[in-house]
């Protein structure tokens, strides 16, 4: 029976109990406590706030800068002592007393880490640490410790804070020298959650009247408005500190440089031959791939048909749509995004259907005065664009824009959180979201080919690369010919299937961000002759040249081609199956990927230990994603779908807890599996879904959670009953910093290496008798700002999710895709 893959996966929606639960709460995380003797050291922590006391009250009574207000607050810094954290909820009310506004590591030479946490304090708040401080030096709890000890005896020091303590960059962006005129990306507290009205306009005038520069351009996320600021350190802090809604400074992005080189052959012939060959299959309603880049210069003979001028948007009208960039990177990445390489379409025959159109928002001119941009303000009036321009369109959006400098620890930007707010939508709209590829960002290694992987292990994602709720695309490489002639003595530096030389990686960030990249694909290849890197034109792709009246064809490589291909890949996908949500494209495309044997170095997956797991997941993510798999099923290996809603928390009496539960039953052709006995099958497993972003430097704090909600799946084990499977989600359900790894379910990947970011992929293999009663799946909240926020109100949001299960029997011939259809309503 063959078993070729043409049949369309199934969905199975209905095969769904749902079930209300809580998790237990948690009371107080379990930190350790610096030992002091306790007269002493309250004593020395009264002196300091004596000290706070004494310049709050100075600032009431003596005069400020001419043009300053004072907002009868002050801000503080607590440093905890090496090797301690602070209590870091402690730190913050939900009365205006005193807030919390950011956490910093801080690392001396010997890599030890300490905390510092920045807190606005108005005179309630320094009469509260005052009475604390106090109780601790004289009151015990009912444990016999002393009272309020957790909060006061990992305080190490208190300081009034200066504004380069509000500075969260990592140590190797320097904080601007007092006299030096610099933009500056200020994040500002929101006191008005739920309607924006525009309280940072009491920055701009205290800024604006001290000189600095304030441009009309900001982005508002739930807790905080970004602005850009150019000004000097001195103009900042005579204004800014003397306000109450302070949170963050940090350094505004700079875009990368792309590096790409044209092709020196005159392909003329060939392409007027191939534009012969092609069939276009669209109107204007057709699947779009929205490119925010460069432009596109669509006179191009490939892309003239497919580009139309009313798919041609920029956000600076003065632009124009045209792409004159440095070797025109939008109109390169167009004609990945259309075609894939243009050397293999060229070389073939065939007629070639293209079935989506390609939009245009340019976001990037080459002659453009340098100076620094809100790029996640820029990205989202580019994506409300193409929206607004052609509202009845389904689209993706694919950007290779991104920072110089890699991502420090994967914390997200004013950059990355806005292209999750974008693709997350309005949540109170579920249909309106959106699937985005974003480039990881390149690894230059200059000259010298020894020891590239070492050098992309420690070269980061660039940021907006760490967005959680996008599809961050990395390089391997399958091109290796050379021409011997032309470039003697060369050999390719990557094997065929390894990394590619372009690859940035996530694996120095901290292990609770997203596994970044999220897939890799072909970003070409360099060659090393007399231990040097030179780039021959065989080892890149072909596309379309920008400067199209002197050449039609150009090479490219690195990240934004690879980013432009996945783009192409996600377009077929979704022409496909144009009903299915974007979390379960995105969800497929990842569900397809596998991972070479020279990624995972000629091992087996389940034979790797959890540093090498979590090294092959931050490298490569989950691999090179199969168009094949992620468009078809087959006889003997099938896909199972679930698109479904659920709320993940309820208020009730006073406290927001978990609430929904979702039990799949998988409709597994039992009495098959069981005749198949020992043979062996696998079975696969991934949950893909969207969260709304609250950015802020307070990632920390359990509290203050970057993500709405997270979702995580379990199964049962062979053999457990229903009953008993729900049972022992009740009982092992923990949030999300006490996530159980018990229950035995034997996953190859495990939740400690796959529970990052919104989505979460493992496999299982056994036997088929096994996997007979293994037929199970718990989808299930764990923490989020959605439940922990309650003052934002977001507790009772309904959110989305797609639920993707494989099972596959690769070694037999054998049926398993009939007799499920047969059993369920097909969606299709």
């Amino acid at each position: 029976m063959p078993n070729d893959r043409n049949l369309k996966h199934i969905k199975f929606n209905g095969f769904l109990s749902q079930d209300y639960y809580t998790t237990p709460q948690r009371f107080g995380g379990q930190i350790r406590i610096a030992q002091r003797v306790r007269n002493i050291h309250g004593s020395y922590l009264l002196d300091k706030w004596h000290t706070v006391q004494e310049r709050y009250n100075d600032l009431k009574e003596i005069g400020l800068p001419e043009g300053a207000i004072f907002e009868n607050a002050i801000y503080v810094e607590f440093i905890s002592d090496y090797n301690f954290e602070l209590a870091f909820d402690t730190f913050d009310t939900e009365r205006d007393s005193y807030k919390l506004l950011n956490i910093k590591e801080i690392f001396n030479d010997s890599r030890e880490k300490r905390y510092s946490v920045i807190v606005m304090l108005r005179e309630g708040g320094i009469s509260t640490f005052i009475r604390k401080t106090q109780q601790y030096i004289e009151r015990n709890s009912i444990t016999g410790r002393p009272l309020n000890e957790k909060l006061i005896a990992n305080i190490a020091d208190i300081q009034l804070a200066t504004l380069k303590s509000f500075w969260t960059e990592d140590n190797t962006i320097i904080f601007p020298s007092e006299d030096e005129d610099v933009w500056w990306e200020v994040w500002l507290r929101r006191n008005n959650l739920f309607q924006d009205d525009h309280e940072d306009e009491k920055v701009i005038t205290q800024l604006e009247s001290f000189g600095a520069i304030t441009p009309n351009k900001r982005i508002v996320f739930p807790e905080h408005i970004v602005r850009l600021v150019r000004g000097r350190a001195d103009q900042l802090s005579d204004s800014l500190m003397f306000l109450d809604n302070l949170a963050e400074l940090r350094k505004p992005k700079e875009t990368a440089e792309f590096f790409t080189r044209l092709s020196r052959e005159d392909e003329i012939e060939w392409v007027e031959e191939l534009n012969g060959r092609i069939e276009s299959k669209i109107d204007d309603d057709s699947f779009a791939v929205c490119l925010l880049d460069s432009g596109i210069n669509n006179g191009h003979i490939l892309l003239s048909k497919f580009v139309p001028d009313s798919n041609t948007d920029t956000v600076k009208s003065d632009w124009g749509t045209g792409d004159d960039y440095r070797n025109g990177h939008g109109t390169q990445m167009a004609g990945l995004s259309l075609y894939g390489d243009l050397f293999e379409t060229l070389k073939s025959s065939n007629s070639v259907e293209i079935f989506h159109q390609i939009e245009s928002i340019k976001v990037l001119q080459e002659n453009d005065p340098n100076e620094p941009e809100l790029f996640g303000l820029i990205t989202e009036e580019a994506a409300a664009r193409a929206i607004i321009n052609n509202p009845q369109r389904n689209r993706l959006f694919c950007m290779a824009v991104t920072t110089k400098e890699g991502v420090y620890k994967g914390i997200p930007s004013s950059w990355s959180s806005s292209i999750d707010k974008i693709i997350y939508g309005s949540s109170t709209d579920l249909q309106d979201k959106y699937l985005f590829i974003i480039s990881g960002g390149n690894v230059f290694l200059g000259s010298n080919p020894s020891n590239y992987i070492t050098i992309n292990d420690v070269s980061t994602i660039k940021d907006p690369g760490q967005s959680f709720n996008a599809l961050t695309i990395g390089t391997f490489t399958e091109k290796f010919e050379i021409d011997n002639e032309l470039y003697p003595d060369t050999m390719p530096l990557a094997p065929v299937g390894g990394m590619g030389p372009s690859n940035s990686t996530s694996l120095l960030w901290d292990n609770k961000w997203a596994i970044k990249p999220d897939i890799v694909y072909e970003g070409g290849n360099l060659g090393i002759q007399a231990n040097s890197l030179i780039d021959p034109d065989s080892l890149q792709l072909l596309t379309t040249n920008s400067n199209f009246q002197e050449r039609l064809l150009s090479v490219f490589a690195d990240t934004s081609c690879a980013a432009a291909l996945v783009s192409q890949l996600a377009s077929q996908i979704s022409v496909e199956y144009d009903n299915y949500w974007p979390e379960t494209i995105r969800g497929l495309i990842i569900h397809s990927a596998d991972w070479t044997s020279v990624m995972l170095e000629s091992r087996n997956l389940g034979d790797l230990n959890l540093p090498q797991k979590k090294e092959l997941l931050r490298r490569y993510g989950f691999g090179v994603p199969n168009l094949e798999k992620a468009l078809y099923s087959a006889k003997n290996s099938l896909t199972l779908i679930a698109e479904r809603e659920i709320q993940p928390f309820v208020l009730e009496n006073g406290r927001v807890r978990t609430k929904d539960v979702h039990t799949y039953e998988l409709p597994f052709p039992q009495d098959i599996l069981f005749d198949l006995a020992e043979a062996e099958v696998k079975l696969q497993l991934t949950l893909s879904y969207f969260i709304e972003p609250n950015p802020g430097n307070r990632n920390y704090s359990n509290k203050f959670n970057y993500q709405s909600h997270g979702l995580r799946f379990k199964m049962n084990n062979p053999l457990e009953s229903l009953d008993d499977f729900k049972q022992r989600i009740n009982s092992e359900i923990r949030t999300e910093e006490y996530e159980s790894v018990a229950g035995g379910e034997n996953w190859i990947i495990g939740p400690n290496s796959r529970n990052k970011g919104t989505i979460h992929k493992d496999l299982w293999e056994g036997t088929a008798s096994e996997l007979a009663t293994k037929n199970l799946i718990a989808i299930f909240p764990v923490n989020g700002w959605y439940r922990t926020r309650p003052k934002l109100r977001k507790h009772d949001s309904t959110v989305r999710y797609s639920l993707i299960v494989s099972i596959e029997a690769p070694e037999i011939d054998i049926d398993l895709y009939t007799p499920i259809i047969n059993q369920i309503p097909i969606e299709i």
